[in-house]
């Protein structure tokens, strides 16, 4: 924790409860203190950096392309990493969990034009326009920032940023945010994986055109109703993951013949005759709807395994 808070700020408090006999240890530490208390680790770093280098036959000034880049919970902020480095061939970066906020077209084709992966979890992003246009984006991990929305109402539509500069994203993760309105989603057609748990939704709209997607998990959310007339056809859907919500209806999966896996559990689903339509499902190998309602009927595991001849796991 100390190390996260001196990334900002020059120093910090250090907190250890109970430390002695019921006593809490309180120490005040400064970025300058901290970096001496790690001096020996960071010069073992040092020295295996030196031998990689050394290994491999190049001077630090022949090294001019980096591919694969993590930076994640340095101790200096985004804009004196931009100074100095060539990003030009960077195709993977991990900036999460350095409380960076949003910038107006902080990522672009200019700094990134090759950048296929981004990780950007754990920072303090709440609107898409930190991006310019990234063409070859297909991984994007937004966990866990302040997102609420993904195409706010007042947003300015600008061709080729924010969400429209993300064009061929086909991975998007955007759980532990704070989204209450799926508007703006549909705009990104190639997405194959859509993580949404742990928002606020109340209902799933907006990706009723996704003919890609292959995975979606809305778990922990607020959802009380999930069919096919909220969430579409959704023909290339695999994996379904819609746990520890309110539901008690799942009409409609049952035309969801691409479905191998569905998981149900913690919701309110009442009785057998919300999950007989699913029977039909023929690729369905994988359900889990325990702690259920449903789940409290006599001889309940061989009622659905009876109704589910194809299935390998069930509640596993």
């Amino acid at each position: 924790k100390a190390k996260k808070k001196l990334s900002n700020s020059q120093k910090t408090t250090i907190i250890v409860y109970n430390f002695f006999k019921n006593l809490n240890l309180y120490v005040e530490i400064t970025r300058e203190e901290f970096n001496l208390i790690c001096e020996d680790l960071f010069q073992r770093i040092k020295n295996k950096l030196d031998t990689v280098i050394k290994d491999s036959k190049f001077t630090l000034e022949e090294i001019d392309d980096v591919k694969k880049l993590g930076i994640s919970n340095f101790l200096f902020p985004l804009d004196e990493f931009s100074v100095g480095y060539n990003t030009f061939n960077l195709v993977e970066l991990d900036l999460s969990s350095l409380k960076l906020k949003d910038e107006v077209n902080l990522f672009n084709k200019d700094l990134y034009p090759k950048l296929t992966k981004l990780n950007l979890s754990r920072n303090i992003f709440k609107t898409f326009s930190i991006f310019g246009k990234l063409p070859y984006l297909v991984e994007l991990n937004l966990n866990y920032n302040l997102f609420t929305e993904i195409f706010p109402k007042k947003t300015k539509i600008i061709n080729g940023s924010g969400i429209f500069g993300l064009p061929n994203l086909e991975s998007l993760e955007l759980a532990g945010n704070q989204i209450s309105n799926l508007n703006g989603i549909q705009f990104f057609k190639k997405l194959k994986i859509l993580i949404l748990r742990e928002n606020s939704l109340s209902k799933i709209d907006c990706i009723n055109n996704m003919e890609y997607l292959t995975f979606l998990d809305v778990s922990f959310n607020k959802l009380r109703n999930c069919d096919r007339a909220s969430i579409g056809m959704l023909a290339s859907l695999q994996v379904f993951l819609c746990d520890n919500n309110y539901l008690k209806n799942i009409n409609g999966f049952d035309k969801f013949y691409s479905i191998q896996s569905l998981s149900f559990e913690n919701n309110k689903i009442p009785d057998y005759n919300s999950l007989e339509k699913l029977s039909t499902l023929e690729n369905l190998k994988d359900l889990a709807i325990g702690n259920n309602p449903v789940t409290k009927s006599i001889n309940y595991r061989n009622s659905i395994i009876r109704m589910f001849p194809n299935l390998l796991k069930l509640d596993g």
